[in-house]
Order: C-alpha cells, then sequence, then structure tokens
C-alpha cells in the first residue's frame, strides 16, 4: 500500500498489525514513521507551489481546521508510536532514533521538542557509537538551536567514526563558520572536496560553492 501511494490503506494496515501483535518493536516504528509523513503531507498543502501562473494565495492551498485537527493527531500518534517502540526495545538504536526524528520534525512546532530529541538521540549514539549519522542527526539538533560549540563538537565525533564520510566534514564546517572558526571550516570543505569521486556530481559543486 505505502510504494502504490496509498496512505489510509498504509495507516490502517498497520494499526491492524498492531492489533493483532502489539508486541513487535518494528510495527510501531513502522508506524510512528507513517504518522509523521502523512502528517507532513497534509501541512504541504499549505506550501507554495512553484509556477508561473502561481496566485499570490490560493485557497485550495490553505489548511482548514479538519486538516490542522488532523496533523495534531497524527503528531501525537508518532510520538505515542515512537515510545511504545522504545518501551519495547529500550537496546535497539533505531528506536531511539525513530522516536528521536519525531521530536526533530516537530522542534518548530512544540515547546521542549528540540530538548526531548537531543536526549533521544544521545540515546541512539550511546547504544551504536560508530554510527556517523546518528551523530550528524545529533549535530543537526544542535545547529538548529544555535548552539554552535555543541554542534562543532557532535559534528567531529561523526567525522572521527568515520573520516571519508564527506557529509560528516560537510555539516562540521558550516558548524564551524557560525563558531567563528573560519580557517578550520576552510580547511573542513576543502577535505569535503577531495573526498567526493564525481567531481561533475552535484555534491561537489554544492561544496566548491558553499567553499
Amino acid at each position: 500500500a505505502l510504494a502504490k501511494n496509498e496512505a489510509t490503506k498504509t495507516y490502517d494496515t498497520l494499526r491492524e498489525a498492531i492489533r493483532i501483535n502489539p508486541f513487535v518493536d518494528r510495527y510501531h516504528s513502522t508506524n510512528a514513521r507513517v504518522n509523521l509523513a502523512l502528517a507532513n503531507a497534509i501541512a504541504q498543502k499549505a506550501a507554495p507551489q512553484a509556477g508561473a501562473n502561481q496566485q499570490a494565495e490560493s485557497p485550495s492551498g490553505q489548511l482548514t481546521d479538519d486538516d490542522r485537527n488532523n496533523i495534531t493527531l497524527l503528531i501525537q500518534q508518532a510520538i505515542a508510536e515512537g515510545k511504545a517502540t522504545v518501551a519495547l526495545n529500550p537496546l535497539r538504536a533505531g528506536n531511539w532514533e525513530t522516536l528521536g526524528a519525531v521530536y526533530r520534525a516537530i522542534m518548530n512546532l512544540a515547546q521542549g521538542a528540540d530538548s526531548f530529541a537531543v536526549q533521544t538521540y544521545r540515546q541512539a549514539v550511546a547504544l551504536d557509537p560508530i554510527n556517523p549519522n546518528l551523530r550528524i542527526a545529533l549535530g543537526g539538533i544542535h545547529y538548529t538551536r544555535g548552539d554552535f560549540e555543541g554542534a562543532v563538537r557532535v559534528f567531529e565525533l561523526a567525522a572521527q567514526a568515520k573520516a571519508d564520510l564527506a557529509n560528516a566534514h560537510f555539516n562540521l564546517a558550516f558548524a564551524l563558520r557560525d563558531n567563528k572558526e573560519l580557517d578550520r571550516a576552510i580547511q573542513e570543505m576543502t577535505l569535503v572536496l577531495s573526498l567526493i569521486n564525481d567531481k561533475n556530481g552535484n555534491d561537489y559543486k554544492v561544496a566548491k560553492q558553499a567553499l
């Protein structure tokens, strides 16, 4: 159903799977992500669409009260499913990552969500310390909060976990720039260029422009 973009059927089938067997953490983890994706899809209705004939405001692009209520409900369910996931299997790093991703997605909507996101990603990192992507996500939260010094520390650890991961150094470069460490930022972005194999690809162009 998900592959066919059938949102309602995806949602209903997952709920039925959980009803039949509520003790499988993967079901709850998937359901948390689906709820979050559905909330985001509804919210996108209000996003401006590109096009030559775009109107300044379009009634069809505005959220209704039902839309807002559905978004709130879906986010609440995503959080509940994320919590159920870690309760069922607190030793799986991916479960904490799922809950952290939910909190991260609602940081601009819910007060305190950023703190919960930091806590859950730290737990995920503790369970899977050699996974650089978890540290990149955690560093991104610090960066969004304006804690550039904290972001630098976390991105440095991500780069240490996998020294040839261009994305870790890319994020570190921006955190260093905004932490007023311009010389180090330049060094990191220069390293990013050396790590990208496709010198004609978009990633290389983005990094070169950033440098």
